[in-house]
């Protein structure tokens, strides 16, 4: 069995020592506060750049020309924390005069008393932290300089088999390319541990097969327009080239909550599932059944109060469907708290319709239903 991991603040030394791996595990018990907020929360409003129109897939890059255009943008993150140092990536999401935003992991940063970036071309600066954001694994640092910004692209037309690369600090190796493509959309994975952050849960990334390792947590995944369509955020250990990467339009909505100064929206049903391929290895379900496979419904939650019960299947959510392997709590990101859904729902082989009300995510003892 592969354990994930974290692919950031994992190239750690014990004041000059050796390098240590961080594991994902898998299912925490807990959920830590969604987000922090920094010291320096602007005096007024900073939009970030819109998010551009993602080109259409491509069946070629060139990597030469797509790392040219985007490595000025990429550094490298050094985290000092007491009695040990980390390594990550991050890239620049907008700059302004005298000002730069960029966006990297969250478990990057946790427990940092001191940031610094290094740029491809040398160049060094002392870097904030704007806000953090342990739900979906994501940060924003500041610095005081103008420095080149990346183009992010939105990722709601990702497709599997489209190419890919990766820019990072791999084992403290500035500006590494990797290549590949993205395997899969939709993932979801539980209880991912390692690093200052705990465990923790994203429900929401894309799966490729471009190499990420241990420094390349921040970094940016990028399509063959040159556009960053994603952050890298997890490797899988015991298994050859699957890596995670957080969709660029939860990124880009995280990142902007934080530089606002405001918690991320986090929409919240209220169950822990399965899925269904999970679900036939272990118990049975309606041989016409797909979706998503409720294993619990969380006390006082939406799902309680619209009727969920364990052991329905959720078939699709305001009328996306969860077929061909979609999963419930990726769906959820794209809709928000307060927001009203209809779940159609297969219950002892019934078709049921079921109103429910997405709450925010609580900030503690919600299990590990992040749904």
């Amino acid at each position: 069995m592969y354990a994930i991991e974290r692919w950031a603040r994992t190239w750690r030394l014990p004041l000059i020592a050796s390098l240590a791996l961080v594991t994902l595990a898998a299912c925490s018990a807990q959920l830590t506060v969604p987000a922090t907020i920094g010291a320096e929360v602007p005096a007024t409003v900073i939009r970030l750049p819109a998010l551009a129109q993602p080109a259409s897939p491509a069946l070629t890059m060139d990597t030469v020309q797509v790392a040219a255009a985007v490595a000025p943008a990429v550094g490298m993150v050094i985290v000092n924390a007491p009695g040990s140092t980390a390594i990550g990536s991050a890239v620049v999401i907008a700059s302004q005069p005298g000002r730069s935003y960029l966006v990297t992991n969250a478990h990057v940063v946790a427990g940092g008393q001191r940031i610094q970036v290094l740029m491809p071309d040398g160049e060094h600066y002392a870097a904030r932290l704007v806000g953090s954001d342990s739900v979906e694994d994501l940060a924003v640092l500041s610095l005081d300089h103008s420095l080149p910004a990346a183009q992010f692209a939105a990722s709601s037309q990702l497709q599997s088999g489209q190419p890919v690369v990766a820019i990072g600090s791999p084992l403290g190796q500035q500006a590494s390319v990797t290549a590949g493509v993205i395997s899969g959309l939709n993932r979801t994975l539980s209880n991912v541990t390692g690093g200052a952050g705990g465990a923790e849960t994203l429900p929401d990334v894309l799966q490729i097969d471009a190499a990420i390792n241990p420094g390349n947590s921040g970094g940016p995944l990028i399509n063959a327009a040159g556009q960053v369509i994603g952050i890298n955020s997890a490797g899988a250990s015991g298994a050859d080239l699957i890596g995670y990467a957080i969709p660029s339009s939860i990124v880009y909505r995280v990142a902007q909550s934080l530089v606002d100064g405001r918690t991320p929206d986090h929409p919240y049903l209220g169950v822990c599932t399965v899925s269904l391929d999970q679900a036939l290895a272990s118990s049975q379900v309606p041989s016409s059944a797909f979706g998503s496979v409720v294993s619990r419904v969380a006390s006082g939650s939406p799902a309680a109060a619209a009727g969920l019960r364990p052991g329905d299947v959720i078939e699709s959510a305001s009328g996306r469907s969860l077929a061909g392997g979609a999963a419930l709590p990726a769906l959820l990101q794209t809709l928000r708290a307060g927001q009203r859904v209809t779940l159609r729902v297969l219950r002892g082989g019934r078709a049921l319709a079921l109103e429910a009300t997405l709450a925010q995510l609580p900030t503690a003892s919600a299990g590990s239903c992040l749904a």
